[in-house]
């Protein structure tokens, strides 16, 4: 096995362990039955990205460039950073359903003073970074699929709130969805 394929491992490895570990600090749950299926066209594709990239690098003799593999890193380790700010300041609030827990308010402060969904964020840098890390191109329809995925989360996940958490509209207002002063 090439040694570009088990660093890409480790670095998935270390992810998923840590993100893991946020769950059971946060008292998240690691499945949660939703009204939609959004989160699958999430979830899957998000990992297929990840292995497909592995495996079309795995038949490929063509390595990476530095400044590639740096651009690659980058993403994923800024994708990280944004992911665990965001599941982090949500603390007990954290949830893959679209839910409300008991005394549930809005929550503006820290990544969310800039953003509203920056977990969702921090999924579409960690995607874009397989084709970096790894000179590959067909991670980039995983990636697409997850990007659709993610808008369609959004809408639904802000439509609950909207409804149902007393300030979200007008939080919803003041800030941006991913990207501040963009979208």
């Amino acid at each position: 096995m090439k040694k570009e394929i088990i660093l890409y491992i480790a670095l998935w490895a270390l992810f998923g362990t840590a993100r893991m570990t946020l769950h059971f600090m946060t008292k998240g749950r690691l499945t949660a039955a939703t009204k939609d299926l959004s989160l699958l066209h999430i979830t899957f594709p998000y990992m297929m990205s990840a292995v497909a990239a592995a495996v079309e690098f795995d038949m490929r003799t063509i390595i990476p460039s530095l400044p590639f593999v740096i651009i690659g890193l980058l993403f994923f380790i800024g994708g990280s950073v944004i992911q665990f700010s965001g599941v982090v300041t949500l603390r007990n609030y954290f949830s893959n359903a679209v839910e409300l827990k008991q005394e549930h308010t809005v929550i503006s402060s820290g990544i969310y003073s800039l953003i509203r969904h920056p977990i969702y964020l921090g999924i579409l840098l960690q995607s874009v970074a397989s084709p970096f890390l790894l000179n590959v191109r067909i991670a980039v329809l995983f990636i697409i699929w997850a990007t659709i995925g993610i808008f369609l989360r959004i809408r639904n996940e802000e439509r609950f709130l909207c409804e149902h958490l007393d300030g979200y509209a007008d939080y919803r207002k003041r800030t941006s969805a991913l990207v501040p002063g963009i979208f």
